[in-house]
């Protein structure tokens, strides 16, 4: 997920529309608002260096406990789609949230991979 002024921002959300187009192509259901991220942070992108960049993201995301029981993602897999990944930064802490709230199984889909240090 975005920040939310950062969605404001830009007006859109990219992995938001990946993750609808992979619903429509696979007929898995999009579990909305589990993830949140609760923390604005700088862009991956302006960060230098791969130990900067996954302390940028620390304690950024957060899991809605309420959401996440209602949908009873402690019993599925949750697939977690990022547009760009470099160091697996994200994925890492998207992953500890949704681990910390009971999640069991975590699967990431990149669609890119940047060459990172």
């Amino acid at each position: 997920p975005l920040h939310f002024k950062k969605e404001y921002e830009r007006g859109f959300n990219q992995s938001l529309l990946l993750v609808e187009k992979f619903s429509k192509a696979t007929g898995i259901p999009i579990a909305k608002n589990i993830l949140e991220k609760v923390k604005e942070t700088k862009a991956q992108v302006e960060v230098e260096n791969k130990g900067l960049r996954i302390q940028n993201l620390e304690n950024a995301f957060a899991c809605n406990i309420n959401a996440f029981i209602a949908r009873g993602a402690e019993h599925k897999a949750i697939i977690l789609i990022d547009d760009v990944s470099t160091t697996g930064a994200t994925l890492i802490h998207a992953s500890r949230a949704l681990k910390q709230a009971g999640a069991k199984k975590i699967i990431g889909l990149v669609v890119a991979h940047g060459a990172g240090d």
